[in-house]
């Protein structure tokens, strides 16, 4: 059986393995870009390498470990790849489009407009729970809003806005531009760029020497914000200049938060047991739970399973949980079922919470739900799991 540590460690990308599941289906290729280090860290990254990941902003929790970094991802010693003929390439590419919008400073480029941007067409926007992102669209592209849960972001963000140029259709490449929780990248044979765009710093991602970036991470005002590059390499020769143009468009605004998401949070993954719990679909009278079950072959944890009960509990203004209270006069009680975990696999159950604890509020919450193992005839070990969501 794997190290205990390891899976600790690895939690985070399991929850990013579900989400890309629950919008790619069984797409082996895929996820296992999402997943690189689950199976094998050292073949994926090489021995060297460090993987980055933006830890969960609204809790605060990040992964204690050398190889993670839960800050900004910050790559060194990179291998495999030669920076001078990167820069080469980057020069070239500035010369050749970028020297029209961008300056040179130092190893940073800047984009001149920022946020006082003068472009002109449609300007558009997707509210979700940890704020509203805003961008223009000019004559010649087409966007697709996608909110939490919607099909149509393909690399791992929450919500978002993807965008691409009118004449090579949605199916010819683009770029995704979307608030991510969770971001990982592998270093090896990444070169990063400085950026000044949407008026603060930023950063851009480029692989093996490729003058088109794969990612560009926002910071400061915009932190959360990743732009992603889908297949874009079709028209970025011709268009990249009014790609970058509608980046620097790009507002974020986190007070303006609307709607409800999952969340990292403590208690959400018992290594004992091989299981993390999540939540989605959440309303304010309902959610689903995902129990995410990743049991290795050698091991033997049993039988698992959970039941209808349940305790909704609401984060204060000291920071600790409190059980919400209920709105029901007189007794009540659940069904006394067990529903069984499918080993190595998801199962999904939806708790409605209406009827006990009527229609939530703003604020943080998680959902406690006991999980059941069975250890041998007639005996059994029992565990506590928290999903986290917040309301907004």
């Amino acid at each position: 059986m794997m190290d205990k540590s390891f899976f600790n460690n690895l939690k985070l990308l399991f929850q990013t393995k579900q989400r890309v599941r629950e919008r790619m289906g069984p797409s082996k290729g895929l996820i296992s870009i999402v997943m690189i280090g689950v199976l094998s860290l050292t073949a994926a990254c090489g021995a060297g390498d460090k993987i980055g990941i933006e830890a969960d902003k609204n809790s605060g929790k990040g992964v204690e470990n050398e190889a993670i970094n839960n800050n900004a991802i910050d790559y060194e010693n990179i291998q495999g790849i030669s920076d001078n003929a990167v820069a080469e390439n980057l020069n070239a590419e500035a010369q050749n489009g970028y020297g029209n919008e961008y300056q040179d400073v130092g190893s940073e480029k800047e984009y001149s407009n920022g946020l006082n941007s003068l472009l002109e067409g449609e300007r558009v926007k997707q509210p979700g729970p940890f704020g509203t992102i805003s961008i223009t669209i000019p004559d010649g592209w087409k966007y697709k809003v996608c909110d939490v849960g919607e099909a149509g972001l393909y690399m791992g963000g929450d919500y978002g806005i993807i965008f691409w140029p009118e004449d090579s259709g949605e199916n010819g490449g683009h770029i995704e531009l979307a608030y991510a929780q969770f971001f990982g990248v592998c270093g090896t044979g990444l070169y990063e760029e400085n950026l000044t765009l949407a008026g603060d710093k930023a950063y851009a991602g480029y692989y093996d020497g490729s003058k088109i970036w794969d990612f560009v991470c926002f910071e400061g005002v915009n932190e959360g914000v990743v732009a992603e590059a889908y297949a874009m390499d079709k028209w970025c020769d011709e268009r990249k200049d009014e790609a970058m143009e509608i980046l620097d468009s790009m507002t974020f605004e986190p007070d303006k938060g609307e709607g409800a998401i999952g969340v990292d949070g403590k208690g959400s993954d018992n290594v004992e047991i091989g299981l993390v719990a999540s939540i989605k679909h959440i309303t304010g009278k309902s959610g689903t739970i995902v129990f995410d079950q990743y049991e290795d072959e050698d091991s033997d944890i049993g039988e698992l399973s959970f039941g209808e009960d349940f305790a909704l509990q609401k984060k204060n203004g000291d920071g600790a949980y409190e059980t919400v209270p209920v709105v029901i006069d007189g007794e009540w009680g659940y069904n006394d079922i067990a529903y069984n975990i499918e080993k190595n696999n998801t199962t999904e159950y939806e708790y409605d919470w209406s009827w006990l604890y009527g229609e939530l509020e703003s604020g943080d919450y998680r959902v406690l739900i006991h999980v059941s193992q069975k250890k041998a005839e007639g005996e059994h070990e029992n565990y506590e799991l928290y999903a986290y969501f917040i309301v907004r």
